[in-house]
């Protein structure tokens, strides 16, 4: 699934652009966490996150898609789905799980991450999923109030561990069914 304008497109990401997958997804969280994080454990997350290994592993899921938005011929942001055994949480019902979802720091503001979402829920749609939900920190009240924006309700908490650091994450949540 692909989409395309004369303004920006969404591609699905392959194994062979896991070198500018990597780059984006190093970039764009080290520009929204760094900051917000005891160093030593960021980079440890970092390190153990973002590998190629890993990043390859997680490619190579069929139960997880990564995307890229390109505007122009610039990669601007990316996010990635998962489903199934694929996903974070086990959650019960038909869910699609958008563990990430990230803009560059420069192109924030131009609606690209209102793109994305209707992107995503076109593809919950079409692959007959019945909810998407997604975990964000409780410290980014930026990200949450663009999620309820969105039309996602909080439906509980998780932990997310970077490095030796329990940090709380909203789990939201929004439905494709009306």
């Amino acid at each position: 699934m692909e989409f395309k304008t004369t303004k920006y497109q969404i591609l699905q990401v392959k194994i062979p652009q896991l070198p500018q997958l990597q780059e984006i997804a190093l970039e764009t969280f080290k520009a929204t966490y760094a900051h917000l994080n005891e160093p030593g454990n960021f980079r440890n997350y970092l390190e153990r996150q973002f590998n190629e290994t890993q990043l390859s592993r997680e490619l190579e899921n069929p139960s997880s898609v990564f995307f890229f938005l390109k505007e122009g011929d610039k990669k601007v942001g990316y996010f990635k789905l998962n489903w199934g055994d694929a996903q974070t949480e086990s959650l019960s019902g038909n869910a699609l799980e958008l563990e990430r979802i990230y803009v560059l720091k420069n192109h924030q503001g131009k609606g690209f991450g209102q793109k994305m979402i209707d992107f995503i829920l076109e593809f919950g749609i079409t692959n007959n999923f019945d909810f998407l939900w997604l975990g964000v920190w409780e410290k980014n009240p930026k990200a949450i109030r663009f999620y309820e924006k969105m039309g996602f309700k909080k439906f509980g908490e998780h932990i997310f561990r970077i490095g030796d650091e329990d940090q709380i994450d909203w789990m939201m949540k929004k439905s494709f069914h009306k």
